[in-house]
């Protein structure tokens, strides 16, 4: 999955680069990343996995950057 395509800044848009969900029906899913910036990836990569239908999808996260205009993707759980 890309969302930076090389450059300092997001381009806002999300490629995948694997095509295949896995088979998380009827699973809890804990997304970890490291940085909460805008927001696009890990709302792309939660409405990717809603598809297949798991139990309950929550997201941690180590860091958590406030930025104006940022997407609706709040994290459960914020390290710092």
């Amino acid at each position: 999955m890309v969302s930076y395509h090389g450059q300092a800044q997001t381009s806002g848009e999300v490629i995948f680069k694997q095509l295949a969900v896995p088979d998380v029906a009827g699973r809890d899913i804990l997304i970890l990343d490291d940085i909460l910036d805008t927001g696009h990836t890990l709302a792309a990569v939660r409405k990717k996995l809603e598809t297949a239908k798991p139990r309950s999808i929550r997201i941690c996260v180590l860091l958590r950057k406030r930025k104006q205009g940022a997407r609706d993707a709040d994290a459960d759980y914020i390290g710092l």
